[in-house]
């Protein structure tokens, strides 16, 4: 078993920045590198939530150990897959692999003192992140189908239920069974935006960061950019 893993203090003005190894099938290996913010490589920065979990979930750091929750995990073990998926150089990619800042995992918890400084750069490191991935979570199958609905009916902009859809055919659908299926679809949407994600109290300064390329992933499937902002609307 590996030991456990033991931060080493982090100098004024810099940040932990981790990069994902490939090739370990069965866990997440993880490196990291300390660089000067205002001169660090291009990085991509995770806004997800904690959502109270505890840490029980061990990763691989620098070869010790260490505990995580498990959405986080769930987070590494995507990030990884597309790693993986985007060696075809056919497959469309939506990220570039590359460095990531995770304040669980750069910001040593057990330290106050570090804590304190990190929190007080955090808009700083999401300006200066080139790419800043929203984590929604693990797809369950009722947020799935309000993802789909919102994104067949763009219900995030109506902001609720049409009578009835214009050039609606009976052919397709008996108008009382469309009615059903809106209703469920509604239900689901609500499920959807209840998520713990959209109750962060750092939601807001990260979505409205000007000078990051932010790009919402919802477990394997992906979402519209435009849609996280409207979303948060839609929730408050």
């Amino acid at each position: 078993m590996a030991k456990d893993f033991k931060y080493e203090p982090l100098r004024e003005g810099c940040v932990r920045l981790l990069w994902i190894n490939t090739g370990f099938p069965q866990h997440i290996s993880l490196d990291y590198g300390v660089f000067v913010l205002g001169k660090a490589p291009n990085f991509t920065a995770l806004s997800y939530a904690w959502n109270g979990e505890e840490r029980t979930q061990p990763i691989e750091l620098q070869g010790k150990s260490l505990l995580i929750t498990k959405n986080l995990e769930s987070f590494l073990r995507e990030a990884k897959r597309r790693i993986e998926l985007y060696e075809d150089e056919l497959v469309k990619r939506d990220w570039n692999r590359g460095w990531l800042w995770i304040d669980a995992i750069c910001i040593n918890q057990s330290d106050t003192k570090e804590k304190s400084r990190q929190v007080a750069m955090m808009k700083d490191i999401y300006e200066s992140a080139q790419t800043i991935i929203s984590w929604l979570g693990k797809m369950d199958e009722d947020s799935k189908l309000g993802m789909e609905h919102i994104l067949e009916f763009d219900v995030f902009r109506e902001k609720g239920s049409p009578s009835k859809p214009q050039n609606f055919s009976q052919d397709v659908m008996p108008f009382d069974e469309w009615q059903v299926e809106r209703a469920r679809g509604l239900r689901s949407i609500q499920h959807f935006i209840s998520r713990g994600y959209w109750r962060r109290i750092w939601i807001f300064q990260e979505a409205t960061t000007q000078r990051s390329h932010i790009i919402p992933w919802y477990g394997v499937m992906a979402i519209p950019t435009t849609l996280r902002l409207s979303l948060r609307q839609l929730n408050s």
